[in-house]
Formats: C-alpha cells, sequence, structure tokens
C-alpha cells in the first residue's frame, strides 16, 4: 500500500465503511480513528474493509499497513461527520401575509454557506453573508410555501410559509341605486361583501356631491344605512 497525502471528505452517517486495497499481500493493517486505535487486522489478502464510528465534527483517520517484510506505509483522512441541518428563516414576508400582486419577493437567512435553498422546489441563491432572497408566483387565495435547506452532506432542514393572494376588489351596491325618488328624506343603504382576504371597514368612504358623510352613516359588518333629511332637489 502506497501512503498518501491527507483527503477530506464529509458524511451524514456515524458509521462509515473504510475500504482500500493494496498493491502487495499484507501482514498487518491498523486504522485508527482520532488517534484511537479502531482495528488491528491480519488481512489474508491485498483487500481490507473495515466499519469505524466517527465523532461529530473533523475525524482524523489513519490507516497503517505492513507488508510480508515488514515494510510500514502510511496513508490519512479527514473526514467530517455533519449530521445537523442547517438553520433557515424567512425575514420577509411575515406569516398570513396578505398580497395583491401576483409576483413577490422571499428574504431570509440560512446558518450554512454551503447551503442550497429552494422556494417550492425553485432553486434560491445563497449569498456570502448568509441571506437569500427569491421570487415566487402566488395563486390567488390562500398559498402554502415551502422552504428547504440541504447542506453538503443531504442534512435538510425545512419550513413553510402561509401567505394570501387576494387581487379582486370588494363588491359595492347601493340602495336606491339611481333613479327618481318622490322623497326627501331616503335611508340610504351601502351593501359590500368580499370574497377574497375580507373587508377592511376603516378604509370605507362614503361621499355625498363631493362631501365625505361617512361618520353619519351607522356601519354594520356587510352595510352602512343613514336615514336623510331635506334632501335637496336635483341630482346627486
Amino acid at each position: 500500500m502506497k501512503g498518501t497525502g491527507a483527503a477530506i471528505a464529509f458524511s451524514w452517517d456515524s458509521e462509515i465503511t473504510i475500504e482500500g486495497t493494496s498493491n502487495e499481500e499484507l501482514s498487518s493493517l491498523v486504522i485508527t480513528v482520532n488517534g484511537v486505535a479502531s482495528s488491528n487486522l491480519q488481512p489474508s489478502t491485498s483487500n481490507f474493509s473495515e466499519e469505524v464510528t466517527l465523532q461529530p465534527g473533523s475525524n482524523a483517520i489513519v490507516i497503517e499497513a505492513k507488508d510480508l517484510a515488514g515494510n510500514l506505509s502510511q496513508t490519512s483522512l479527514s473526514i467530517t461527520y455533519d449530521n445537523i441541518a442547517p438553520t433557515i428563516t424567512v425575514t420577509t414576508p411575515e406569516e398570513g401575509a396578505l398580497f395583491n400582486q401576483i409576483n413577490i419577493t422571499l428574504t431570509g437567512t440560512v446558518d450554512d454557506l454551503d447551503a442550497k435553498i429552494w422556494i417550492n422546489d425553485i432553486d434560491t441563491q445563497v449569498q456570502e453573508d448568509g441571506t437569500w432572497a427569491g421570487e415566487i408566483q402566488l395563486q390567488e387565495g390562500e398559498n402554502s410555501l415551502l422552504i428547504r435547506a440541504q447542506d453538503l452532506v443531504g442534512n435538510e432542514s425545512s419550513i413553510t410559509l402561509d401567505l394570501t393572494l387576494d387581487t379582486q376588489a370588494p363588491v359595492i351596491t347601493l340602495n336606491p341605486d339611481g333613479g327618481t325618488l318622490n322623497t326627501n328624506s331616503p335611508t340610504l343603504i351601502v351593501s359590500y361583501t368580499d370574497e377574497g382576504s375580507g373587508l377592511n371597514l376603516e378604509t370605507l368612504n362614503i361621499t355625498l356631491d363631493g362631501s365625505d358623510i361617512t361618520n353619519q352613516f351607522t356601519i354594520h359588518s356587510s352595510n352602512s344605512q343613514l336615514s336623510t333629511s331635506n334632501l335637496s332637489e336635483g341630482n346627486h
């Protein structure tokens, strides 16, 4: 067996198998992990295979072999055991946010600069400072987005983000809805419905002849009413 410099590898499994071959028959072979002898094999051929246990983090593995004449050779490798998935966060938007535009941008962070990020299977680039950003198209109504992060050895974490897209304006109806009235004190009723995200009555604005009269109405969840008096003749 020829000696070589250290090789570097990664593993997500604590139990791995060291396999190798020598260019001549061996009399003994010792594998050490982090300075502790894992085995002292007596191979009958030039091939060897041994299962070793890794510790979290970097593991120094040294393989020493002797041929039948007692000549010693050594090779080493470094294997990093990583069973910790990346930690991913979403900075914007917030959970449950409402949108009236189809295209939105998600931003966030991940604690592993080598991780890959997907938003609903759309690949997203991780920047040098650990931030990421990706654009996605929402569907009308409720959207449940899956954001996944995977490190180099396959450890994966994920979070979900529920958002709502509502591009439909509320429907407003008036009673009376026009025409000629035979009274100067009609009851005005403004009705409104919304099948999307719901109504925000704080934005309700009712004007008569250009003047805001919203605060004169009795406001309910589905309509607002005003009993008028002394409405002037003419168009309004």
